[in-house]
C-alpha cells in the first residue's frame, strides 16, 4: 500500500493551494485531493474519525509515483500532530509555507466574514479570541486569528521530532515574488525532476484576474450587525429574511482596510514569535509587524 512521503503542513491563506495546483503537473508528484477531507491526523484524540488503514486508502491512486503527499494547512498549529505524524512516517519531509502573519489574520477574517460565520468587528474579534477559541476545536480553527500566526512557536513542535533537512521553509512573499524558483526548489526538496515544465495561467501567481477577483460586502459595519441579528433569530421565520438580505448584499472590489488600533494589538502580540521566526530563518522578517 502507497504511504506518504510528504506533506504541505500550513500555513492558511499562505499559498498552498497554488503551490499544490503547481506541483500536481508533474508526472512525478501525487498530492492526494482535498476532499474527501483527511482526518486522522487531524482529529485524533479529538473526536471519532478513520483508522489509519482508511487514511492510508487515501493514497491508493499514487502507485508508481515517486513523491507521494498531501496537503492539510491544520497541521501546523495543532501540537497533536506532529508526535502522529512521527510515529507513523519518522522519515517523512515536510514543507511550511508562512504568510506575514497580520496579512494572514486579517485575511481570515475577511473570509470569515464574507462566510456569515464572523459578526464582530475586526478588533473586538482580535481581543476576544481566546474565550471564543477555548470553546471547542472548531472555534480555534475559525477565529484563532493570532494564535494559527505563531509560527515559531508551532515549528517548535516539529523540531525535535524530523531531522532539519527535512523540513522546508518558504515565505509566501519569496513564492510569488518568483513562483518558478520557488516551485523549482521544492521539486529538488522532494528528489524529481525540477526541471518539469510548468504552466503558469495568466493571473495564476496573484489571484488578480478578473475570474479571480475577491469581493467584498460593503457597509461592513451594518453587515456584521446583519450577520449578528441573522444569528439571534436562528429557529425563527425571522432569520430566513435575513439570510437573504445576506445573500443579496451588495458587494465592492475595493477590500475593507482594519483600523490602526486592531493592526497595533495585532503587531504586540505576535512580534515577539516573528522575531524568533527571522533568527531560525536567519531573515529580517521586521516588515511583517510595521503598520
Amino acid at each position: 500500500m502507497p504511504t506518504p512521503n510528504f506533506m504541505i503542513v500550513g500555513s492558511y491563506i499562505s499559498g498552498t493551494t497554488f503551490t499544490v495546483n503547481l506541483l500536481k503537473q508533474n508526472p512525478d508528484i501525487f498530492i492526494r485531493p482535498i476532499k474527501p477531507k483527511f482526518k486522522y491526523f487531524e482529529f485524533y484524540g479529538i473526536e471519532e474519525t478513520e483508522s489509519f488503514d482508511e487514511y492510508l486508502h487515501g493514497f491508493d491512486a499514487s502507485v508508481g509515483k515517486k513523491a507521494i503527499g498531501e496537503k492539510n494547512t491544520r497541521y501546523i498549529c495543532n501540537e497533536w500532530v506532529p508526535p502522529q505524524i512521527a510515529h507513523h512516517f519518522p522519515g517523512i519531509t515536510l514543507i511550511f509555507l508562512l504568510r506575514d502573519p497580520l496579512q494572514r489574520a486579517y485575511s481570515s477574517y475577511l473570509e470569515q466574514v464574507q462566510n456569515r460565520i464572523e459578526f464582530l468587528s475586526f478588533e473586538t474579534a482580535l481581543k476576544r479570541e481566546p474565550e471564543r477559541t477555548a470553546k471547542s476545536y472548531h472555534d480555534s480553527v475559525r477565529f484563532g486569528y493570532i494564535e494559527r500566526g505563531r509560527y515559531m512557536q508551532q515549528i517548535n513542535t516539529y523540531l525535535p521530532l524530523f531531522p532539519r533537512e527535512n523540513l522546508k521553509f518558504i515565505l509566501s512573499e519569496d513564492l510569488f515574488a518568483d513562483s518558478e524558483k520557488m516551485i523549482r526548489e521544492i521539486c529538488t526538496f522532494l528528489d524529481v525532476d525540477p526541471n518539469f515544465n510548468f504552466q503558469f495561467r495568466v493571473g495564476q501567481r496573484n489571484n488578480k484576474s478578473a475570474a479571480h477577483q475577491k469581493h467584498y460586502p460593503k457597509y461592513m459595519p451594518l453587515f456584521l450587525s446583519t450577520i449578528r441579528a441573522s444569528k439571534q433569530l436562528k429557529k425563527k421565520r425571522g432569520s430566513r429574511v435575513m439570510s437573504k438580505i445576506l445573500r443579496r448584499w451588495p458587494q465592492t472590489l475595493v477590500k475593507p482596510e482594519p483600523s490602526p488600533e486592531a493592526m497595533q494589538y495585532l503587531r504586540d502580540s505576535l512580534c515577539e514569535d516573528i522575531d524568533s521566526l527571522g533568527h531560525f530563518l536567519n531573515r529580517d522578517l521586521s516588515h511583517w509587524y510595521q503598520i
